[in-house]
């Protein structure tokens, strides 16, 4: 099993509401029942910074997953059932590496 970071994004353009939390608790009920959540939570309001410009603000972070799924594949086929990505927000998926 591989690890994985899952950031759920809020893209501005988008005129879809975020999902709500019956659609969340369903979603991680069946996430932890399979053994693929290892972990996540909400966002509260925070800001990019960087030092040389402002950074675009067409979309916010609204929160974060860690799975534990054999590949990527699987990883992608989770993240495609999410209630955000399935209301027209954007997902975000990295392999988690180990740092030695």
């Amino acid at each position: 099993m591989a690890r994985y970071l899952v950031l759920m994004h809020i893209d501005a353009a988008v005129r879809a509401e975020p999902a709500g939390k019956d659609q969340w608790d369903a979603y991680i009920e069946r996430l932890a029942k399979a053994g693929y959540l290892e972990g996540g939570s909400s966002f509260g309001p925070g800001k990019t910074l960087h030092k040389s410009h402002v950074p675009s603000a067409n979309e916010a972070l609204s929160g974060y997953l860690y799975l534990d799924a054999p590949n990527a594949e699987i990883a992608q086929e989770l993240c495609l059932k999410n209630p955000d990505y399935l209301a027209g927000h954007s997902v975000s998926i990295f392999p988690l590496i180990e740092d030695s």
